[in-house]
């Protein structure tokens, strides 16, 4: 009786074959990593959020990939946002053999900027990159990878906002909002970012937002009055959000 129970079974067996495969596939320490993620950054969906990062895991080699995924861990304005964005700049970092010196080049972090940009127009995106794109030979610091970043996602923000703002004003929902309104429009917030010359690029978003039910209002009338002393004309969301995110971009300091 003793030796039967000391002789493995065909069962223990195969539990003693699978719990070697996942500790030899470090599945224990995937599933610790994405407990501690979901811990420290407490997503509204932890579902998706998980989903999201054993998604990752099958594209170890891709550093990009992985870069990318821990900036879109947590929104920009929580507080875990800044050390997953100084893991990312690691992952970018890591040499990629014994041959090659650490550190960012300008090409591999351009490449991520994109990545981040991707919803926006090309002519946006362009305008941007003039402003905070490095060359691609250059060494890239923490503090600019940093600043370039959250640039990227307060500009994407800004866009949606526009984008938003534009649905309103177009009342035909046939792309083709009264160019009069539009201006209107553009001309108001031009002045809120002109007096918000000295606050966190992250409150323009705020005031965008707060300040729509006034601008529409300053612009309707303004709009009335033009309208009836010209020949109406419209504008397109495209070349609406492509305006206001020339207001937003004016504002950022060069990374040069």
């Amino acid at each position: 009786m003793a030796e039967s129970r000391g002789k493995p079974t065909a069962e223990s067996q195969k539990i003693d074959s699978k719990r070697q495969f996942l500790e030899g596939h470090h599945v224990n320490t995937w599933i610790k990593n994405a407990l501690s993620q979901l811990v420290s950054n407490r997503p509204d969906d932890p579902i998706t959020f998980l989903a999201h990062f054993f998604d990752n895991l099958g594209e170890d080699n891709n550093r990009m990939n992985q870069a990318l995924e821990m900036i879109k861990i947590s929104h920009h304005s929580k507080p875990s946002f800044v050390p997953n964005v100084t893991t990312a700049y690691e992952i970018l970092s890591k040499p990629k053999s014994s041959k090659h010196p650490a550190g960012l080049v300008g090409s591999t972090y351009k490449t991520l900027l994109e990545m981040i940009c991707s919803s926006m127009a090309v002519e946006v995106r362009e305008s941007l990159f003039q402003k905070i794109g490095p060359q691609d030979y250059e060494y890239i610091p923490l503090d600019v990878f940093q600043t370039g970043v959250i640039a990227c996602l307060l500009l994407v923000d800004f866009v949606a906002v526009s984008e938003c703002l534009y649905q309103i004003l177009d009342n035909s929902g046939e792309n083709a909002a009264d160019k009069h309104v539009c201006e209107a429009v553009i001309r108001e917030l031009e002045e809120i970012l002109q007096v918000s010359s000295y606050l966190d690029p992250k409150s323009y978003i705020t005031v965008g937002r707060k300040l729509q039910p006034d601008l529409l209002s300053l612009a309707l009338e303004d709009a009335h009055i033009s309208s009836n002393s010209s020949q109406k004309s419209y504008m397109k969301c495209e070349e609406f959000v492509q305006l206001t995110a020339q207001l937003f971009i004016s504002k950022m300091k060069p990374l040069k």
